[in-house]
């Protein structure tokens, strides 16, 4: 049996008219939840660039590149961006601007309306946009939490370096002496990992909880995972539980790498709606249209 299953087959698909995403995680289909739950969606941007609004009369107004309003219940949304930046408002109150290198983490549990834009400068000037959205599942006993809205800021996430030129920026869990500052549901590991600097046998090993199922993103560069080789672009999924993951690489190279523990939780979803019960599912579709997640 292979060890990971390698996707390196893009679905591109636009969200609103300002993302333009790969989906590598289906988040649409009616296998959601089956195979890869607690992680019901996955989309990332890779680096795109976004031309300037220039040709424009200065009494225009810039035109929005956005995901207009939409509601979410029964999971969580974590937004990770590595150039430009995106705008959060929401119908808790809450609402900021996550810029490179920054994290969101969106509990939608009982119900919320939210809605995603360029920033209005970046939208604006244009340039490079990449980051990543996660769709986390949420157990049944915190389906109905309060909504919950944590925005982390790059400097608040905690790095350690690995070796004299690999570094790990911590997103979500802990590893060694290092713990990651924002409040989670359930247990799990999310990390950014950085080879700095071109050399020969440059290896890490990763010691991952065999509980844990892995998701390893190649943002660029060339590696071996566990002896399988990849390159920038490429998406893994772990066939089996791993404990330790060996990765080396001579180039530079970016990953991103998150693992959970499996939710075993019947999964009924219909769009932003995640529940585990269909009784559950209709329910939420009242909730929204009586207007108990609130207005932005």
């Amino acid at each position: 049996m292979n060890k990971y299953i390698i996707k390196n087959e893009q679905r591109n698909h636009w969200v609103g008219n300002g993302f333009l995403v790969h989906n590598l995680i289906p988040g649409y289909s009616q296998d959601i939840g089956k195979q890869s739950s607690p992680f019901l969606m996955f989309d990332y941007e890779p680096p795109t660039y976004i031309p300037p609004q220039t040709n424009r009369h200065l009494l225009e107004e810039p035109k929005k590149r956005w995901v207009g309003q939409h509601p979410h219940k029964g999971f969580e949304t974590v937004t990770i961006t590595y150039s430009g930046s995106i705008e959060h408002k929401d119908s808790g109150g809450n609402g900021g601007v996550i810029h490179p290198g920054d994290v969101q983490w969106m509990t939608a549990g009982r119900g919320i309306i939210h809605q995603e834009y360029l920033e209005t400068t970046f939208n604006t000037t244009g340039g490079n946009l990449e980051f990543a959205q996660i769709w986390v599942n949420l157990p049944k006993d915190k389906k109905e939490l309060s909504p919950w809205y944590q925005s982390i800021t790059s400097k608040d996430i905690p790095s350690l370096y690995l070796n004299d030129a690999t570094v790990m920026n911590l997103i979500a869990g802990e590893y060694l002496w290092k713990k990651w500052p924002a409040k989670t549901q359930t247990p799990l590991f999310m990390a950014n990992l950085s080879f700095l600097e071109e050399g020969e046998d440059r290896a890490i090993s990763l010691d991952i909880r065999t509980t844990y199922k892995v998701y390893i993103l190649i943002r660029s560069g060339n590696l071996t995972v566990d002896d399988y080789t990849v390159s920038n672009g490429d998406f893994l999924e772990s066939a089996e539980i791993s404990e330790v993951i060996k990765i080396e690489s001579s180039w530079k190279s970016e990953l991103l790498i998150f693992a959970w523990e499996p939710i075993p939780d019947p999964v009924y979803h219909y769009g932003p709606f995640v529940m585990d019960s269909e009784e559950w599912l209709e329910r939420a579709f009242v909730e929204y249209k009586n207007g108990e997640f609130g207005n932005i």
